[in-house]
């Protein structure tokens, strides 16, 4: 996020058009500029609407993004969101495109129910509890999403039987 940062600040420097425009935007940039994570995209926040599509209530209606961009941001969505694969898509992974919509909106055409927000939280919420609350990586949280999305269960790949009764 800081190079990040540092190159939208080179940019505005050598570009006082994009200087003006970005300090129109959002006054008084300079000095406090922090580029957001995925999941604070879904703040109602000045440029919410650069970054989604949204409806006339200022709500997603069809973020795309890696599941692990989904994963990275899953404490920032909204609860009542639900998360959706390609059709075509035969194996979920981690580059699989996601799509993100609140709960009162229509299947995307296109695209089939994969997971809802608050389950992906409670999959990872279980990981976490069969390991020592340890936070899972990335890829971890992924597979056990996945898992969970296909069989319906939590994923018990290296967790010993004591643990999985409990």
């Amino acid at each position: 996020m800081r190079e990040a940062n540092q190159n939208l600040l080179d940019a505005m420097d050598a570009d006082p058009e994009l200087d003006a425009l970005m300090n129109q935007l959002i006054p008084g940039l300079r000095g406090r500029m922090q580029l957001v994570g995925v999941g604070q995209h879904w703040a109602r926040a000045p440029l919410y609407r650069l970054f989604n599509r949204v409806d006339a209530a200022g709500w997603c209606t069809g973020m795309i993004m890696d599941l692990k961009d989904v994963v990275l941001g899953l404490d920032g969505f909204p609860t009542r969101t639900y998360i959706f694969v390609p059709e075509d898509v035969v194996e979920v992974n981690a580059s699989t495109p996601t799509m993100l919509f609140g709960y009162d909106y229509p299947r995307p055409a296109g695209w089939r129910y994969f997971l809802e927000v608050p389950t992906a939280r409670d999959v990872l919420a279980q990981w976490r509890y069969w390991h020592n609350n340890r936070q899972p990586s990335v890829d971890e949280a992924c597979v056990a999403i996945i898992y969970y999305a296909d069989h319906d269960a939590y994923i018990l790949d290296d967790v010993n039987d004591e643990q999985a009764t409990d």
